[in-house]
């Protein structure tokens, strides 16, 4: 067998993209060998690389080692590997206040007593 590397190309890409691409890589190895007999053989020794391959991208990318890149990036009490990225996103406080804004006179505009088709029942 051959040592696993990572993958240089996927270095100036964020983080969450890595993740994403490793998963759409895994996602599609599953659905080829779906139908296979021993998919569980195959897939588990393939996840296995994928997975060692991407602790290796993210701890290149961020020079650091892999036991840090798997502390900062695994999921806890998960019965299974999981990888999970976070992207925090900036706070836009004119789109929150005109969200805001527009859902109060939406729903000031329901506030009926009698609603249109219930206007000539008696």
């Amino acid at each position: 067998m051959r040592k696993i590397i990572h993958r240089a190309e996927l270095l100036a890409e964020s983080d969450y993209t890595i993740v994403q691409r490793y998963q759409s890589i895994l996602r599609g190895l599953h659905d080829y060998y779906c139908m296979a007999s021993n998919v569980s053989k195959r897939m588990s020794h393939l996840s296995r690389i994928l997975q060692i391959s991407l602790s290796k991208t993210l701890a290149s990318k961020h020079k650091t080692s892999i036991g840090r890149v798997q502390k900062k990036y695994r999921v806890p009490n998960q019965e299974y590997k999981t990888y999970r990225v976070t992207i925090t996103r900036p706070r836009n406080v004119r789109y929150a206040e005109a969200r805001r804004r527009s859902r109060c006179t939406t729903s000031a505009s329901y506030r009926r007593k009698n609603p249109p088709s219930l206007q000539g029942m008696p």
